[in-house]
């Protein structure tokens, strides 16, 4: 499987939001590991969740699209946090669907060509990052699904001040309150309307003269913030979660990012996970495999009884249908494969190794 994340879930590199779901969900049921067997389904569907992690969040898309995994690997995108935009009115060039072409890239949906001529005078708000965090989830959580309250640090708007920053504000008077001053700039094309964020205020389009006591001016509190999610039945191990808006809120009143929770799937100490499908061993006195009789499966839906027939040989697989994992997404549930281990004593008295004898003796004579 290719690494190219447009690749991984088969869309173009203009694909839409709705078109990126559309494959995603579709590519699920394709490599499921419930539904694929093949070896590589697993880590096929490690990397298709990936893909859409980045892909489904406009942020992370457009860093993605600039810089590639990098972007997520190390400091490559540091430079995409610019503030500068040049606005030019290429219409005038290309005819005035051009226009139309930029739609939601810049400024919230709006063209870049509304801000050239006055339509929108509304600032983009910063985004604030995304927190990512490791949850362990136990075989019986992926089983019946649950519920968890879960406590994490992010930072949240100052209360106080809403995300001011101050106690007492005043209009910024080189930007006189907008937020943005521009610039007409001589290029090879024309002449070119620079738009940049006033430096005086920061873009805030105020100044502050006294800081608010609680976040000191730094317009956000870090506190231990409380989230009640759900975690599915069916669950793989190393899949992701998104919460949108639970994030870091930015600075100076902006929005919050997203959180990320990436699931991990203890080990279980009776039973092993192959699929849909649980494994488990159950040692019994090996006379049971000669004589039969029930044997008691504690599952995850009550105690079963499995019934073992005379002359039973040892590598006899009994199967408990409908009581092992269901499918993420029809909830149709896996099977319990019972495996039973014979016995070996650590001692044995002297009449049962009589007896042990006389059997040994038997089958020789046989």
């Amino acid at each position: 499987m290719s690494n190219d994340y447009y690749e991984i879930l088969g869309v173009s590199r203009n694909a839409t939001q709705e078109e990126i779901k559309k494959a995603f969900r579709k590519k699920l049921l394709e490599y499921h590991p419930d539904r694929n067997k093949s070896p590589d389904a697993t880590e096929k569907f490690k990397k298709i969740n990936e893909a859409y992690q980045v892909l489904s969040d406009p942020r992370k898309r457009q860093l993605y699209d600039n810089y590639g995994q990098s972007a997520f690997t190390n400091n490559a995108a540091a430079g995409a946090n610019y503030t500068e935009q040049i606005q030019f009115d290429f219409s005038d060039i290309f005819g005035e669907s051009f226009d139309s072409i930029f739609q939601n890239v810049f400024f919230d949906g709006k063209t870049p060509f509304d801000e050239i001529f006055g339509r929108n005078k509304t600032r983009t708000k910063n985004k604030g990052r995304d927190i990512e965090l490791n949850l362990d989830v136990t075989l019986v959580e992926v089983i019946k699904g649950s519920e968890r309250n879960i406590v994490y640090k992010r930072y949240e708007s100052c209360p106080v001040c809403h995300g001011s920053g101050a106690s007492k504000l005043e209009k910024c008077s080189y930007c006189n309150g907008s937020g943005h001053v521009s610039q007409i700039k001589r290029t090879i094309f024309g002449n070119v309307q620079v738009i940049q964020d006033c430096q005086k205020c920061n873009g805030t389009g105020h100044i502050v003269v006294e800081k608010c006591p609680h976040c000191k001016g730094e317009t956000r509190i870090l506190v231990d913030h409380t989230l009640n999610i759900k975690i599915p039945a069916g669950i793989e191990d190393g899949l992701t979660l998104r919460f949108s808006g639970e994030g870091d809120v930015a600075r100076n009143a902006g929005i919050y990012g997203d959180l990320y929770i990436k699931l991990r799937v203890l080990e279980d100490k009776h039973f092993i996970r192959q699929g849909k499908n649980l494994i488990t061993k159950i040692t019994v006195p090996f006379y049971t495999f000669i004589l039969g009789g029930e044997v008691r499966v504690n599952t995850f839906d009550g105690e079963q009884i499995v019934h073992v027939k005379k002359l039973t040989k040892v590598d006899t697989e009994f199967v408990l249908k409908g009581y092992g994992i269901p499918e993420l997404y029809n909830k149709k549930r896996g099977d319990i494969i019972v495996k039973l281990v014979p016995e070996v004593p650590d001692s044995i008295s002297q009449l049962e190794l009589d007896l042990y004898q006389r059997l040994k003796d038997i089958d020789a004579n046989k």
